[in-house]
């Protein structure tokens, strides 16, 4: 493929990812859905066009999203996460098996941190902080347990996503060599 089509294949993924990240802040209730569906076009870029074109794709989108959306936390989720797993998936999947699993999850555990820190520094949300905090952040669902079984459950219920969102990739991957590349292989040459 030659340059120039990858660059414009590059643009306009980032220009669809933004219109997509808007949805996704417009309705606050979709962002996480929005973010792995975008997450998407990431993985088609590390397949198709390979080289530092995901990346720029990713970095642009983050930075473009973070610009028209400074307020909402769809950039914050999109840039730790769903845009940055993607890249490391592709690199993450030539190392052998037991180290993709343990790189995985340590993935997703410093990405819960950084979002956890953010959300609670930056946007003043509370989640690090008193155990007064993590009860509101629960909206006190559990109000018996202990500030450290409180994050723990934070962090395994975002690890079982993490593993549920890698499992999403590797179906959509299959679906895509099985049925879409084969009509895609004449537009990407």
């Amino acid at each position: 493929m030659k340059e120039t089509k990858k660059l414009t294949l590059s643009s306009v993924i980032c220009a669809l990812n933004v219109a997509l990240l808007a949805l996704g802040a417009a309705f606050e209730t979709l962002d996480l859905t929005i973010c792995a569906l975008t997450s998407l076009t990431i993985v088609f870029l590390c397949i198709e066009v390979r080289g530092a074109y995901p990346v720029g794709a990713w970095l642009v989108t983050s930075v473009l999203t973070f610009i028209f959306f400074p307020g909402k936390a769809i950039w914050a989720e999109y840039f730790l996460v769903f845009g940055s797993y993607p890249i490391a998936k592709d690199k993450i999947e030539r190392l052998p098996r037991v180290f993709r699993v343990l790189l995985k999850l340590c993935f997703f555990f410093v990405s819960v941190t950084a979002i956890l820190w953010l959300f609670g520094g930056l946007f003043g949300m509370p989640v690090f902080g008193s155990e007064e905090n993590v009860s509101e952040f629960f909206f006190g669902l559990f109000p018996n347990l202990s500030y450290g079984v409180k994050l723990g459950m934070i962090y395994g219920v975002c690890l079982v996503c993490g593993v549920a969102y890698d499992l999403f990739i590797n179906v959509s991957l299959r679906l895509y060599f099985w049925k879409y590349r084969p009509k895609f292989a004449r537009f990407l040459k």
